[in-house]
């Protein structure tokens, strides 16, 4: 690793790329909470059991069913469909 490479991350530049990784993660996060809810819900019942454990599998319940009256669960449920029925029809060479 070149000496100017590691000198231009270092002040002002720095700061901007932990900000600007942070916002990535963030919308990342945010946008498989929305598409990904019901993934959310079967992680959270494999959840140890704690007392803390209920708390999030009814959230992420709350969660899912909020994404499924805006449309965004079953959108992405269409389109793993779609994504399947691809897969199974595709030809297998033997």
């Amino acid at each position: 690793m070149s000496k100017e490479w590691t000198t231009d991350l270092e002040g002002p530049h720095q700061h901007s790329l932990v900000l600007g990784t942070f916002v990535s993660f963030l919308a990342t996060l945010v946008i498989l909470a929305m598409f990904q809810s019901s993934a959310l819900v079967t992680w959270s019942y494999d959840l140890p059991v704690s007392t803390f454990s209920e708390t999030i599998s009814r959230s992420a319940e709350q969660w899912h069913a909020l994404m499924e009256q805006i449309g965004t669960a079953t959108f992405s449920q269409t389109v793993s469909d779609a994504i399947l029925n691809l897969h199974d029809e595709w030809p297998v060479s033997e």
